[in-house]
């Protein structure tokens, strides 16, 4: 028997069809490597370091939103979307949301666009994907953000943490991997897995 964690775990069997034909993309195009190009972009060594959230992670990070929110939510930004996975999935898995990703690495930016070729065009139509700098990121109308800031450096954590104290709405949910400096140390925790940890905390 396997000892891996379900990744579709909490899923009821609607939200698992539809999170499994997101997998199906997602796992066909994902590039876990960068091309030297790409590499070269990054000023800080991990911050090119990959790894994504499962469907069971961003259902739970779903339904922390709406929790914290008190309302529905139905717009997310990823920041460093990376191959598309919480866009993805947040799409397949709240036919409500519309989400849009940011990603510095070409490579990975054309492994979310493959990805998304490949899915219905009901969830499909609801995803988007920016090849750019996550600072540079419209964050005007989310009212979720969710940034996997555990490979950044501490200069491009306060220069994001900065960007989402001055543009993000109130009342919106941010989602962080790590915490951001100068951010708050009472945060709500929840425990959205990942490909490297069925166990990790986002707050």
């Amino acid at each position: 028997a396997s000892c891996l964690p379900d990744p579709f775990e909490g899923l009821d069997a609607a939200a698992r069809e539809n999170a499994e034909i997101a997998a199906t993309a997602l796992d066909a195009t994902t590039v876990w490597t960068l091309d030297a190009a790409d590499a070269a972009k990054f000023d800080y060594a991990r911050a090119a370091t990959f790894g994504h959230i499962t469907a069971g992670g961003a259902h739970a990070l779903l339904a922390a939103a709406r929790r914290l929110a008190g309302r529905p939510v139905s717009k997310l930004v990823d920041l460093g979307s990376g191959a598309g996975h919480v866009v993805i999935y947040a799409a397949a898995l709240a036919p409500n949301v519309t989400a849009t990703g940011h990603e510095l690495a070409a490579g990975r930016h054309r492994a979310a666009m493959r990805a998304r070729a490949a899915l219905p065009s009901s969830i499909a139509r609801r995803c988007d994907f920016v090849e750019g700098d996550m600072l540079r990121a419209d964050l005007s109308r989310a009212d979720v953000v969710f940034a996997s800031t555990l490979a950044l450096g501490e200069e491009l954590r306060r220069r994001l943490a900065e960007k989402l104290a001055k543009e993000v709405l109130p009342g919106a949910v941010v989602f962080s991997s790590t915490r951001l400096l100068g951010g708050p140390g009472d945060r709500p925790h929840v425990v959205a897995p990942m490909s490297w940890s069925p166990g990790h905390e986002v707050a």
